[in-house]
């Protein structure tokens, strides 16, 4: 029994040095990839030097599909709609097939401004239509959906249809973070940030403030956020 004891005692010190070493592998060949950024700048807000560092891997490689899309997305956060639109056109045109996030992320890079608004509802009409048997899927990318096209009609002028959309907005988030299990979403800050500009518009400023000051508590600032913070100034 004392021999069984000491070569279970062994083999689970063997497999602790063996997991121990393989996380502290995976570390270091993620450190040692080119175009690995430190998620430290990430929390830090540190856009402008992720956007260098981005750029400077892309003029290597211009082709990555990953690198754009990340690119794309600190462009888009920052309020540099057009160079984010140009990085998630190129970005699909080198991988067109089952990329519904990148998608979805050029349809929000569309609605921001009215001009290009109809190409946000043409992307997510391939979204769904591509997408119509994965009943689960789609449900996933709903909430986008709702909320795109309640600020598309909302900058049109259309209220009442705006209306209708943000409406449902709410609850289908918090069926989002209940199924995922998740307390946040990186596009909290637009959703909060439009939904006061929505309840502006309805008249009631109380609650259009409320959403504002949840946009700028979001844990990453963005340009929303900017945003929400100058209308609390007004």
């Amino acid at each position: 029994m004392e021999l069984l004891t000491k070569l279970l005692s062994e083999i689970l010190t063997l497999a602790v040095v063996i997991l121990g070493g393989g996380f502290l592998w995976y570390w270091y060949l993620r450190s040692k990839n080119p175009h690995y950024i430190d998620e430290s700048l990430y929390e830090k807000e540190e856009y402008e030097i992720i956007k260098k560092k981005l750029n400077d891997s892309l003029s290597k490689d211009s082709s990555n599909y990953e690198l754009l899309c990340d690119l794309g997305f600190i462009y888009r956060i920052t309020g540099d709609n057009e160079s984010a639109i140009q990085c998630y056109e190129k970005a699909l045109e080198i991988n067109p097939a089952n990329n519904v996030e990148t998608m979805t992320e050029l349809a929000r890079a569309y609605a921001e401004k009215i001009e290009t608004a109809a190409k946000a509802n043409e992307l997510f009409k391939k979204v769904r239509g591509d997408y119509a048997d994965e009943q689960l899927f789609l449900e996933d990318y709903e909430a986008h959906y709702v909320e795109i096209m309640g600020w598309i009609h909302l900058q049109k002028g259309d209220s009442v249809k705006a209306f209708g959309y943000y409406e449902q907005i709410y609850p289908m988030w918090q069926e989002y973070l209940k199924k995922h299990e998740k307390k946040y979403h990186v596009s909290f800050a637009e959703l909060h940030y439009h939904f006061g500009i929505y309840l502006k518009r309805k008249g009631d400023m109380e609650k259009a403030r409320s959403e504002w000051e949840k946009a700028i508590k979001q844990p990453l600032k963005n340009i929303f956020a900017i945003k929400a913070e100058q209308e609390l100034q007004k």
